[in-house]
């Protein structure tokens, strides 16, 4: 078959993308001129790639694949229709695809990558199709599963009716869409009656208002949970627990993953493999191999010597902004940390700029850079400056100028943080002032 994406820099189609390649088909797509993380995952499974034109349509084109950010305007998708080339809505696919294999579909406001990341770790290469918002497409000879992110972002998740849905944890988030935090729920309420069977983290007060007939949780010391994490312990090696299944108490494991969002994402994890039928020491060792996805936690050594890191990572919501700080302060004890933050979209910015600024306090020193907005959205009267006058309820004064970093002394972490194009533009421009 010959699939022809549009938008295929998009992280779930440049994935899709992968995928389909590995399942023996011939891909290619097309996309602004723009750089972006998931165009070298893209270039190594030699997928074409064009520039938006209608001369790109061509009859020998058996799909046509439409990211979700376009419309049925676009002029490829008119051309398509010209010629009478089927054009099918991204979600609208995976849905179909889901429905071919045991589907396990990730939800939560924060963690759905790294969670499916995890998960990827214990299935076996050739059972599994995999679908991770990274950019991550991977698809085994003989797949039994088939694994991906379901985002509740304007109810995408609606499209999806995956066997097993996990739920990591449930905020206020996207309110250029969602009114309110029960409004959020709802609909992930919707979400959850379309699944066969869910897993939820029951430590989490909005998981717990989820109801489903076949429903399995996990949390720590959590009476109610059918996994629970007992005896958990943090330390700049990572995290030591014992599990109480079913009311069977393992020995101690050691995960050298950090904050604890790792260790949620880790338990759900384990959670959705022991569901699954896979062994529990098999589990664990495969979670231990677990290096990351892309942007989420990604460490660099700047310099060996003075014990100076930078740490990469996707952290866009207040909530994962504080964990991801709290993690450094586990794993690097003692340490400065430089956070450089660029907020996504003027709307989270208005709804949640004070508390950026106060998960922001927890750095050292804190830059701010313009916002990333969403084409979808309007500026009004937001800006960064916003953010910069709440930091000073923190005690802490914004850096005006980048070059600051010229000081820094040994055991140092710059942290950058932001899903936006923060790293694409400011990681060089550090590396150069640091004289990399």
């Amino acid at each position: 078959m010959n699939y022809y994406l549009i938008g295929i820099k998009g992280s779930g189609m440049s994935a899709l993308a992968s995928i389909l390649k590995d399942l023996g088909n011939n891909v290619s797509g097309s996309d602004v001129e723009n750089v972006y993380f998931t165009d070298r995952k893209l270039i190594e499974k030699r997928i074409s790639i064009f520039s938006f034109d209608e001369e790109n349509i061509t009859k020998d084109i058996d799909i046509i694949i439409l990211g979700n950010a376009f419309n049925n305007n676009h002029q490829e998708v008119l051309r398509a229709k010209e010629l009478g080339i089927e054009v099918v809505r991204y979600f609208d696919y995976i849905s179909e695809l889901a429905k071919k294999y045991q589907s396990i579909g990730i939800s939560g406001t924060n963690g759905k990558t790294t969670t499916t990341g995890l998960i990827n770790e214990i299935l076996e290469d050739d059972e599994k199709i995999i679908l991770i918002g990274d950019g991550t497409g991977i698809a085994g000879n003989e797949p039994k599963y088939f694994l991906f992110e379901a985002c509740e972002y304007k109810n995408t998740f609606l499209n999806y009716s995956p066997d097993l849905g996990v739920f990591t944890n449930i905020e206020m988030d996207h309110p250029d869409f969602f009114e309110n935090i029960d409004h959020v729920i709802e609909t992930y309420q919707k979400y959850a009656n379309q699944c066969e069977s869910i897993i939820v983290n029951l430590d989490d007060e909005n998981c717990r208002k989820i109801n489903h007939k076949k429903k399995y949780g996990f949390g720590i010391d959590n009476k109610k949970a059918n996994i629970n994490l007992l005896e958990l312990k943090l330390n700049p090696e990572g995290f030591s627990f014992k599990l109480n299944i079913d009311n069977s108490v393992t020995r101690t494991y050691i995960l050298p993953l950090y904050g604890m969002h790792m260790v949620y994402n880790s338990l759900a994890a384990i959670t959705v493999g022991l569901k699954i039928g896979k062994d529990i020491d098999q589990i664990i060792e495969s979670l231990t191999k677990f290096n990351g996805v892309s942007r989420r936690f990604e460490i660099e050594v700047l310099d060996e010597n003075k014990n100076i890191y930078l740490v990469d990572d996707y952290a866009h919501h207040p909530s994962s902004i504080k964990l991801t700080l709290e993690a450094l302060k586990q794993k690097y004890p003692g340490y400065t940390i430089s956070c450089f933050f660029q907020a996504h979209t003027f709307t989270r910015v208005a709804t949640f700029h004070d508390q950026f600024a106060r998960e922001l306090s927890i750095a050292d020193n804190v830059y701010i850079v313009d916002i990333f907005g969403s084409i979808r959205e309007k500026k009004d009267d937001v800006d960064k400056s916003i953010m910069i006058n709440d930091l000073l309820k923190y005690n802490i004064i914004a850096k005006k100028n980048i070059d600051f970093i010229k000081e820094i002394d040994e055991k140092h972490i710059i942290a950058v943080l932001g899903a936006g194009d923060i790293d694409t533009f400011l990681i060089p421009q550090i590396k150069k002032i640091l004289g990399e």
